[in-house]
């Protein structure tokens, strides 16, 4: 098993409030906040729920953008292996039918990623082909079989050509991840793919 971490005051609690994200429900939603899904239109996800959407629609290709910050479940980490959490994620994508996501963080955080299971290919995706870029991934728990990452068990990126960009760019995790082989901060195997920036604790 592996492991792979009066005045002023008043007004600056009330925007502390209100910038705080919402703790996802469990349900998914019915539509995007905005957007096309194309590369010049992406859907725009604002809520846990939009982006619990984005997982069920994982295929065929679309793009899509964060507009906030995606709390998935509230509590520590660190407590999951012993205590789960309210919610666990549905893997979705696998080496038949991989998610094919394009997702741009825009500088947002994921949080509270809980996933336990026995099976291969296991992350916020099982396989995933496309391209991720600024986000941070944190307090988070991820346990599967054999390839186990907290963003995928297998990223694949660009397979034709070269890129102009890098398909995996400005990422950091800080997560718990735990499986049998081919185990990673981020991904438990890659191919195809252009990295820049990517850190992992």
């Amino acid at each position: 098993m592996y492991l792979s971490k009066i005045g002023l005051a008043v007004v600056l609690l009330q925007l502390s409030v209100f910038a705080a994200s919402e703790v996802w429900t469990g349900k998914v939603a019915k539509e995007f906040a905005s957007g096309a899904g194309k590369s010049n239109d992406p859907f725009v996800i604002e809520t846990p729920e939009q982006f619990a959407l984005m997982a069920e629609k994982y295929d065929p290709t679309f793009y899509y953008k964060l507009a906030s910050d995606i709390v998935l479940n509230k509590g520590s980490a660190k407590d999951w292996a012993k205590s789960a959490p309210k919610n666990k994620w549905t893997v979705y994508g696998d080496t038949l039918k991989p998610a094919l996501i394009y997702l741009d963080g825009a500088g947002h955080s994921i949080s509270g990623l809980y996933i336990s299971s026995d099976e291969n290919f296991q992350g916020l995706f099982g396989v995933w082909k496309g391209s991720v870029t600024n986000l941070e991934i944190r307090n988070s728990y991820v346990k599967g079989g054999a390839s186990v990452g907290a963003l995928a068990g297998t990223f694949y990126g660009y397979e034709q050509n070269t890129p102009k960009d890098p398909n995996v760019q400005n990422i950091s995790a800080d997560v718990i991840v735990k499986g049998t082989r081919n185990v990673g901060g981020l991904f438990g195997t890659i191919g195809f793919v252009w990295m820049d920036s990517v850190y992992a604790y």
